[in-house]
């Protein structure tokens, strides 16, 4: 039988990225957060199927210390994933970007890939990440990266263009120790049926099945 691959997410938040990872049949060991209100809200949703979160600071943790947590002993994770704060970089807030303080949790994130090793990684923030400073902070994180070890691909993705129904864009960066960069994935949904792509979904799509806010069937549901 084939292993599942093996996970540890930092700055998880609520456990979104986890979800999809679950469903798409990866072990998740661990998530990392910082808030004890998304840490409970991870643990209602996850702790069934295995996955631990755990309330704490990244920048107080050491590699071995989530290995231990994640209980992978000297193995390595295949996976780690996250998104560092994005407040610092978002174009609805100041733009701080480093000078905010909590900018360098991207460089905390980094220092975490270095020490873990994975085989690979998905690095995930707003769009504006790519050219905040003129895109000099991304330019810095991915050749950190590049000198951890890792082949890396990038660029900003809209989630509609993957079956979501929002239109939400974010900046990824994808890294595969050792071998060829991963290549950033193609769209399965837009306007190109001939090309294979899908419709894009409406929130329609997706809501429209569910009972009125004011029905007893809402209050039941």
């Amino acid at each position: 039988m084939t292993r599942a691959a093996t996970v540890v997410e930092l700055f998880c938040g609520c456990g979104g990225i986890s979800n999809g990872l679950l469903h798409a049949g990866f072990d998740v060991r661990l998530g990392i957060d910082h808030t004890t209100a998304a840490i409970d809200t991870y643990q209602y949703n996850h702790e069934h199927v295995g996955s631990r979160g755990w309330t704490a600071d990244v920048r107080e943790l050491a590699g071995p210390q989530i290995l231990n947590a994640a209980r992978l002993g000297s193995k390595r994770p295949d996976l780690v994933t996250g998104g560092p704060p994005c407040q610092p970089f978002s174009i609805i807030g100041k733009r701080l970007a480093l000078d905010d303080e909590r900018g360098d949790l991207v460089l905390e994130y980094v220092r975490l890939v270095s020490e873990l090793a994975p085989q690979a990684f998905i690095f995930e923030n707003v769009a504006n990440f790519a050219s905040i400073a003129g895109g000099a902070i991304a330019a810095m994180v991915i050749e950190r990266l590049e000198r951890a070890g890792y082949a890396t691909s990038s660029g900003v993705l809209n989630a509609s263009e993957f079956g979501v129904a929002q239109m939400r864009k974010r900046f990824l960066i994808l890294g595969l120790r050792g071998g060829r960069a991963p290549g950033m994935p193609h769209a399965t949904h837009g306007p190109l049926a001939l090309l294979g792509q899908k419709p894009l979904h409406a929130c329609r799509d997706v809501l429209d099945d569910l009972p009125d806010v004011e029905t007893d069937a809402a209050l039941s549901f």
